[in-house]
C-alpha cells in the first residue's frame, strides 16, 4: 500500500505540474526572484530595498500600448486575513464581490494621440457595476461616436475568447 500511496502522490504531482504549465500560456515569463540588489550574480540598477519577482515585459514590442490592470477574483485579501481586514477590503472594492474582478488602473492612447492615465486611486472610485462598465467602455474606446465598431467588436471578441480560455483552465 505504501508503493500505491507514492504512485498516487506522484501522479497527483504530475497532474498539478502539467496544469501549471498550461497556465503559463496566460502569464508573463518568469525569470526568478531578485533579492533587491543582485539577480543571478548581476547587480540590479537601480537597487531596490526588497525582493521582487522578475517577469517578462509584455508590452516591450508595442509602440503605443493601451494597458489595463484588472484583478481577477471576488476578494482582495488572504483567506487567513483578520475580520477587520476582510471588512475594510470588501468596503474598498464593493463591486469586486459582485462582478468577480476589479479595475485597478489603466492607461490609453486617445484618438487625438494624447496619453491618458488613471492610477489606483481611480480604481477605488469605481463603486458600482455602471462605473466599471463605463471604465471598460473608455478603455476599449466604445464611448465615442467615432468608434470603429467592427474593429472594436473584433478586439472585444478576442479579449472575451482569452478570458473564456482562462476560465476553462480553472474549471478543468
Amino acid at each position: 500500500s505504501r508503493v500505491q500511496s507514492y504512485a498516487l502522490a506522484w501522479h497527483a504531482l504530475r497532474m498539478e505540474s502539467n496544469a501549471v504549465k498550461r497556465l503559463t500560456e496566460f502569464t508573463a515569463q518568469y525569470f526568478g526572484v531578485a533579492d533587491g540588489h543582485r539577480f543571478e550574480g548581476r547587480t540590479m540598477n537601480p537597487p531596490t530595498t526588497h525582493s521582487h519577482l522578475l517577469l517578462q515585459n509584455l508590452i516591450a514590442s508595442f509602440r503605443q500600448p493601451n494597458i489595463i490592470d484588472i484583478k481577477m477574483g471576488t476578494r482582495t485579501y488572504e483567506p487567513t486575513a483578520s475580520i477587520s481586514k476582510q471588512i475594510s477590503q470588501a468596503a474598498k472594492y464593493p463591486q469586486q464581490l459582485e462582478l468577480g474582478f476589479r479595475i485597478v488602473g489603466m492607461g490609453i492612447y486617445m484618438p487625438d494621440g494624447t496619453y491618458q492615465y488613471w492610477d489606483k486611486s481611480f480604481g477605488v472610485t469605481l463603486k458600482s457595476e455602471e462605473d466599471v462598465i463605463s471604465a471598460l467602455m473608455t478603455f476599449f474606446q466604445c464611448d465615442t461616436a467615432s468608434t470603429n465598431e467592427p474593429h472594436m467588436r473584433f478586439i472585444l471578441a478576442c479579449v472575451i475568447q482569452q478570458l473564456n480560455r482562462i476560465k476553462h483552465w480553472f474549471e478543468v
